[in-house]
């Protein structure tokens, strides 16, 4: 949420993306903190070869009015396993990430 000039009062409405059931991404929209929260729809349909989703919503090459500077970061690494099923760590993080290999829940 923005706030105006003197840091007390908001500028424009609350966004809010639950995850609820974390099987799919809902929308809601309220001018106020506490709601009450105004459905606006789903985002992101529940895929019936996931079971769990989890979303953020960020700023991308300032396509997110307002953004502010606490962002979070996304790093995407496949995981190694040993024999004895402990993860091979420290992870090692890349620029470019894993290779494409898409689930079949996930084809289009």
């Amino acid at each position: 949420m923005k706030l105006k000039p003197d840091m007390t009062e908001l500028d424009g409405d609350i966004h809010v993306v639950p995850a609820e059931h974390f099987t799919e991404a809902a929308y809601m929209i309220d001018p106020s903190a506490i709601g009450p929260w105004t459905s606006r729809g789903v985002l992101v349909d529940k895929n019936d070869g996931v079971n769990t989703i989890h979303h953020a919503v960020f700023d991308f090459n300032g396509k997110l009015p307002g953004g502010g500077e606490f962002r979070r970061s996304v790093a995407i690494e496949e995981l190694r396993y040993r024999p004895d099923g402990t993860v091979d760590a420290p992870v090692a993080q890349t620029t470019q990430g894993p290779a494409a290999n898409p689930s079949p829940g996930c084809q289009p």
